[in-house]
């Protein structure tokens, strides 16, 4: 007959056994909740930080978006020389004046309204005050009207010559050489045909770059086309300044997307090259870098260190 040994203690009884695996079960979840958590919380972090600089980004993008359209349809308008009362409805068009705007001209005319001085064009209800200032110095009209004076019945001489017009053209005086990397918006404003907007614009362009360092990237400002430059290029000069660079290597995203060489797609090979494969090291790699995500403004050189 066989019998079981209760009295010996390495023998448990079938709820023994199950009480044990219970609790080694209950410890191991303890060790491993106790492992992980640290883990959860650290990549739960990383990715609210995540969220907060892809936030962050919007706002910038929005705030971006919201100063380039605070100018209004001004912005819109590529101006040259014209007479408000010589104009078609094409030149209008060229003008970037809206159809809206052109329709209400057209009607004022048409009513046998016309323009003598410049401020009568200010006058139209349908042109903004941010849109004559820059259309302002095209204006191929005086600034104040005169009227003609009457002559006295019987002494009109006959066949009297018109008198010489000695008005110095608008492109022709003579103005001071001004430095683009020194000058101000009130200083540019005093060049022909730039009006405080434009030299404000100027401004804004030349300190996101990190100052000029070729007088023609005047030409990358919205408003100045080739004609315009060359008109004014005898005015410019360019300073050594120093140009202000970022690090592609230790700027964060936000502040690579503020320069007006680097887009969206740019700056994420940048940044993503740096978290997988470490710091860029040259101008090559850094193109190299780039290479897929459409053109790089070869001035950029000047503007990057590493």
């Amino acid at each position: 007959m066989n019998t079981t040994d209760n009295s010996n203690p390495l023998v448990f009884s079938k709820a023994d056994r199950i009480a044990i695996i219970t609790i080694v079960a209950v410890m191991a979840v303890v060790v491993g909740v106790s492992y992980l958590y640290p883990l959860l919380q650290s990549r739960k972090t990383i990715e609210s930080h995540a969220n907060l600089d892809s936030l962050l980004m919007v706002q910038d993008v929005a705030l971006v978006n919201t100063n380039t359209t605070s100018l209004g349809s001004a912005t819109t308008l590529s101006p040259f020389d014209f007479n408000p009362n010589e104009m078609s409805h094409q030149q209008w068009e060229q003008l970037g004046l809206s159809e809206r705007q052109i329709k209400s001209i057209n009607n004022y005319m048409s009513k046998g309204g016309s323009f003598k001085t410049k401020s009568d064009f200010a006058k139209l209800y349908c042109i903004s005050e941010e849109e004559y200032s820059v259309l302002e110095p095209f204006i191929q009209l005086p600034e104040t009207y005169s009227k003609p004076k009457k002559q006295k019945s019987g002494n009109a001489p006959a066949n009297k010559p018109a008198k010489e017009d000695k008005r110095i053209p608008h492109n022709s005086a003579k103005h001071e050489v001004i430095d683009l990397n020194i000058a101000d918006s009130t200083q540019l404003a005093t060049l022909p045909r730039i009006n405080k907007y434009l030299a404000s614009r100027i401004v804004r362009y030349k300190n996101s770059l990190g100052n000029f360092v070729d007088v023609e990237q005047l030409l990358e400002v919205k408003g100045v086309d080739t004609a315009f430059f060359y008109s004014i290029a005898p005015y410019l000069a360019l300073s050594q300044a120093d140009v202000v660079k970022i690090n592609v290597n230790t700027f964060e995203f936000k502040a690579l997307l503020k320069h007006p060489y680097l887009d969206y797609d740019q700056v994420k090979s940048i940044v993503s090259y740096r978290e997988k494969r470490g710091f860029i090291t040259d101008w090559e790699q850094l193109c190299a870098v780039l290479d897929n995500k459409g053109t790089v403004n070869p001035r950029l050189r000047y503007y990057v260190e590493f």
